[in-house]
């Protein structure tokens, strides 16, 4: 299975980084740095875990999005296009005062700078796709993360990326549709690269609401969690009565 990466929009990828580095160079923040807590996810039960996916923010004001998705779950995932904007920093304020809280950082990660940085906006997990790094630099970030109290979470592409992946320590790994860096992954593609993953790896797969078939035969892979819409669980609060329970 070839792996599925665009090479335009890797440049892309690389042009903006450089940018957003001269913005806000590594000795602008990093005295600011402070350890993370791994994700802790072993203590649920399988298929009950749901991370939502919070970014870009649902269209309502921020407080409210914020008290909404801490009803739901405690686990989330965050996918910015600019870490820099505005409205991502002030998201990020919030969630750091929000103690129980876990982010779990959402981008193509080709540079240690964004580790950096994304530990310095609270941050306790983030996705690392193999198919953009070698092996030795796929490590090299993977145990940066170690250091710096995150989780590293390989995407995982392709059987080739699972091979990089199961040659680090990271004990969990994901697989979801959407591609970030080309074609979206079939669900057939989904299904046999789940199929290889041992027993001593931890998988999160995205979810789809929209397949009930495919569901059931992703939850024959017996991933750990699912990566959620947050517009699945995010209901309207109540007017009366209690509000709604957390969904693990």
């Amino acid at each position: 299975m070839a792996v599925p990466v665009d090479a335009k929009k890797l440049q892309t990828l690389q042009a903006e980084l450089e940018e957003l580095k001269n913005r806000a160079p590594l000795e602008s923040f990093f005295h600011r740095l402070k350890p993370g807590q791994e994700l802790l996810l072993h203590e649920r039960e399988p298929l009950e875990l749901k991370i939502l996916q919070i970014w870009p923010l649902p269209k309502a004001p921020l407080n409210e999005t914020l008290a909404q998705a801490l009803r739901t779950s405690l686990f989330w995932e965050f996918s910015p296009l600019n870490p820099l904007d505005t409205d991502c920093m002030s998201l990020m304020e919030k969630i750091r005062g929000a103690q129980k809280l876990c982010l779990l950082w959402h981008q193509p990660i080709i540079d240690p700078w964004q580790i950096y940085y994304a530990r310095y906006l609270g941050a306790q997990a983030i996705s690392i796709y193999p198919a953009i790094l070698s092996p030795a630099d796929l490590l090299t970030l993977i145990l940066l993360c170690k250091e710096l109290g995150m989780t590293a979470i390989p995407a995982l592409l392709s059987r080739s990326c699972l091979q990089q992946s199961l040659q680090t320590p990271a004990p969990w790994l994901a697989i979801r549709e959407a591609n970030p860096l080309g074609p979206n992954l079939s669900p057939q593609e989904i299904l046999e690269i789940g199929a290889e993953i041992p027993e001593n790896r931890k998988l999160i797969l995205f979810h789809t609401k929209d397949n009930p078939g495919l569901m059931e035969e992703f939850n024959e892979l017996t991933p750990e969690a699912f990566f959620t819409p947050a517009e699945l669980y995010m209901k309207p609060k109540p007017k009366s009565g209690k509000p709604p329970a957390r969904a693990f």
